[in-house]
């Protein structure tokens, strides 16, 4: 099965909505995740639609490593950006989708969580 990155964003978006409603069952503090995950995703497009790199990406030495930010990695975040990449990093709880993953391997790039 496969998804375009907007269905992948408000798929991870309903997750986000349903898991806020059995944690506000249970904390009297409401969790702001899809709030932050839209912002995310939204700034990340916008950006990329022109031209960027997206906002909270950096490359280090030759391109050898990527390091990503976000709490989604979607297809789109990443299109364009692996030539020469041998290495993506991400959070520890970083979401990475089925076809980043696929991507990826079929590139021979190693995929690291790695804590901020």
């Amino acid at each position: 099965m496969t998804y375009t990155p907007e269905q992948v964003v408000a798929i991870v978006l309903e997750v986000i909505r349903r898991l806020e409603g059995q944690v506000g069952a249970f904390s009297a503090r409401p969790c702001a995740c899809a709030a932050s995950a839209h912002r995310a995703a939204t700034t990340t497009a916008s950006v990329q639609e022109q031209g960027g790199a997206g906002p909270t990406a950096a490359a280090t030495g030759p391109r050898e490593e990527l390091v990503l930010a976000e709490r989604v990695i979607s297809q789109r975040l990443v299109a364009g950006r692996l030539e020469g990449v041998q290495r993506v990093v991400v959070a520890p709880r970083a979401v990475v989708t089925p076809l980043v993953r696929d991507e990826l391997r079929r590139r021979g790039i190693e995929l690291v969580r790695r804590g901020a």
